[in-house]
């Protein structure tokens, strides 16, 4: 499953601080994914969260039953809230949401299993959408919410320097270099992969091993650079999205390409867009035409009864005076039979029922 990268993180939180000032009117719980509606004076975004996998604003708002008991509590707490900012725990997977004058924080963890906790202005758990509990981190309601351990700096803090300090220590290091590397400066396996391929260092080669540091150094500055002006691209093989990436991938010049103008459309577009419908094998599109021309056949034998119908109501109209005096002359006579009937009035009786008193004629 393709998880969300931390510089594609860290990308997609510059496009939407648009948000912060607008105020939290709706909260979904859509069963691993979310949606949030903001609204201001002038303007409304809807924000999607699917976790691990993206967060991005979109126009798809699909159907909702009754909300959750999740979604309830939510609502009552930061519902008609302020989001007064939107950010990125450091290099994390983590995006911190801020509300009200009260400092309500929504985390929304994107590593894991996923998580999206609500928290008091002192980090004291108020809800949680999966309850955690192991030997380092408890993320449980009444407790303190516990960030992860990790490298404590930002993804703007990844200066050539500091590429050069990560690299020094990698001679002492025996796992692989895409391990270390992930270990050191986590800004997502596609693009350390393609870093290292594009200086001619295989990533399953081992961090002891690393040579060509200057050359190296180089690849990451011109990745991060290329990565401050994000070019998203969805990339696909014969009609099916594969994976995506906000600069260009060297293993996947092959594929074919489609840009999109935003980190948000890409996201909206890979996980909301076409893509269901591109994906659907050829039995299943099978199926549904099946169903489709078996809904036409139907119309059709309804339309044909219908008209069948409109033919008999005007005849029966057509006719009522001879049926009324056929209906009166069995009840007179209480006693009759059929042939009696059809001699009488020159008809055709298919059936006489005196006990259920129903005739069945032709005209």
């Amino acid at each position: 499953m393709r998880q969300i990268a931390s510089i594609e993180l860290h990308a997609i939180l510059k496009e939407l601080q648009p948000l912060t000032g607008m105020y939290l009117k709706k909260f979904y719980d859509l069963g691993g994914s979310f949606r949030m509606l903001f609204t201001s004076s002038s303007a409304s975004s809807m924000l999607y969260i699917r976790l691990l996998q993206a967060i991005n604003l979109t126009e798809i708002a699909e159907e909702v039953d009754n909300p959750t008991n999740f979604a309830t509590a939510i609502r009552k707490r930061i519902a008609g809230k302020k989001l007064t900012s939107i950010s990125q725990h450091y290099s994390d997977r983590i995006v911190v949401m801020e509300f009200g004058e009260e400092r309500f924080r929504l985390i929304i963890e994107m590593f894991g299993k996923g998580n999206l906790i609500l928290t008091d202005s002192e980090y004291t758990i108020l809800l949680a959408y999966e309850i955690v509990k192991q030997k380092n981190r408890t993320i449980t309601p009444h407790e303190r919410y516990q960030f992860p351990e990790g490298k404590k700096f930002s993804i703007d803090d990844i200066t050539e320097q500091r590429i050069s300090e990560v690299l020094d220590g990698a001679s002492a290091d025996e796992d692989r270099i895409i391990k270390y590397l992930s270990s050191n400066l986590d800004i997502g396996p596609i693009y350390l992969e393609n870093i290292l391929t594009k200086v001619n260092i295989d990533p399953k080669s081992k961090s002891s091993q690393l040579i060509s540091k200057p050359a190296l150094i180089r690849s990451f500055t011109d990745f991060l650079s290329a990565a401050k002006t994000p070019s998203p691209v969805i990339y696909s093989k014969d009609g099916k999205y594969v994976d995506y990436s906000i600069v260009p991938i060297s293993k996947y010049e092959i594929l074919e390409k489609k840009s999109l103008p935003t980190v948000s459309k890409m996201l909206e577009e890979f996980y909301l867009g076409a893509r269901t419908s591109l994906q659907r094998d050829q039995k299943e599109i099978e199926e549904i035409n099946s169903n489709i021309q078996r809904q036409k056949e139907l119309l059709e034998e309804e339309m044909k009864a219908e008209k069948e119908d409109a033919e008999a109501g005007h005849k029966i109209f057509a006719n009522m005076q001879s049926i009324n005096q056929i209906i009166e002359y069995i009840n007179q006579k209480r006693r009759v039979t059929a042939e009696e009937v059809q001699e009488k009035f020159g008809i055709s009786v298919k059936s006489l029922d005196l006990k259920n008193k129903s005739i069945r004629i032709e005209i």
